[in-house]
This record gives structure tokens, sequence and C-alpha cells, in this order.
């Protein structure tokens, strides 16, 4: 809801809260705030995937899902997704707000 996305926009950044938004949009899942709160790299949003897609009875391959996850990233956050490993933090090494 919009009013959720006003909550977590002014905890995490907008950058953050649109890949948050494009990360649900495209795998077609909810991430709770506090969820959302805690992942801080691109790793992190690549465990909560299959997670996420498990609740809907769906099953993605982990390769899938780090190749997708990466996509939206650097489409998000302008970054060259060959640059992207697990570790890459959003804030202190992509520059997300």
């Amino acid at each position: 809801s919009e009013t959720r996305w006003f909550r977590m926009e002014c905890r995490m950044g907008m950058d953050l809260v649109e890949l948050a938004m494009a990360i649900e949009e495209k795998f077609e899942i909810t991430i709770a705030d506090a969820e959302a709160e805690n992942i801080l790299t691109v790793g992190d949003l690549c465990d909560c995937v299959p997670r996420k897609t498990a609740e809907r009875g769906v099953a993605p391959d982990p390769k899938v899902i780090w190749h997708q996850v990466c996509d939206v990233v650097a489409e998000q956050l302008g970054v060259d997704r060959l640059d992207l490993i697990p570790d890459s933090r959003f804030i202190e090494d992509l520059g997300a707000d």
C-alpha cells in the first residue's frame, strides 16, 4: 500500500524502496517492512526471493534468481551488473540512498 511504501521510504531511502518495489513486481512477491530493513546486500536479496516465491509454491532455480535480481539491481541503481557480487552492500558499495 502507499502508506507502507511511505513508511519504508522514511527508513530506507527512495532508491531502496524503488528497488524493493521492482523486485516485488518482478517475482510477484511481497517483502514485509521489517524484512526489507534487514536486506543489506545483493546476496540477502537473493536469499529472500526464493523464500517468498516458495510461499506461492514456486521454486525457481537459484542461478536464475541471481541473474534476474542482478538485472533489477543494475537497472534500478544504475550500476554495472557484472560488478555485483553477493556481498555487494546497497548503500556502502552501490551508492543507494
